[in-house]
C-alpha cells in the first residue's frame, strides 16, 4: 500500500512571509504538524497557536489527521497565534 501524500501551503499571518510549502502524509496528526510549522517559522514551542483552513476559516483540531479533517492537496493552512480565551 502506497503512502498517500499531499502538498499544503502553510502561512503564518504575523510572520510577513508568503508561506512555506510542505509535503505531508494524510495520516499525519495535525498537532504534530502544527508544532513543526511553529518551528519552521521560529515560533517558541510554548507559544499557543492553532491551525486554520483558509478556504473555510475552520479551526483544525490537533487530534485530527489531514485525512480525517478532509484537507485536500494544495490547501492553504494558516498558523494563528492564540489570542487568549478558551
Amino acid at each position: 500500500m502506497a503512502i498517500e501524500e499531499i502538498t499544503v501551503l502553510i502561512k503564518y499571518l504575523t510572520g510577513g512571509k508568503d508561506g512555506e510549502e510542505a509535503t505531508v502524509i494524510l495520516d499525519l496528526n495535525l498537532g504534530e504538524f502544527r508544532k513543526e510549522a511553529q518551528e519552521m517559522f521560529g515560533i517558541a514551542k510554548n507559544r499557543n497557536c492553532h491551525l486554520m483552513l483558509e478556504k473555510t476559516n475552520q479551526v483544525l483540531d490537533d487530534s485530527d489527521t489531514f485525512r480525517s479533517a478532509g484537507i485536500q492537496n494544495n490547501a492553504v493552512l494558516l498558523l494563528m497565534p492564540d489570542m487568549g480565551g478558551a
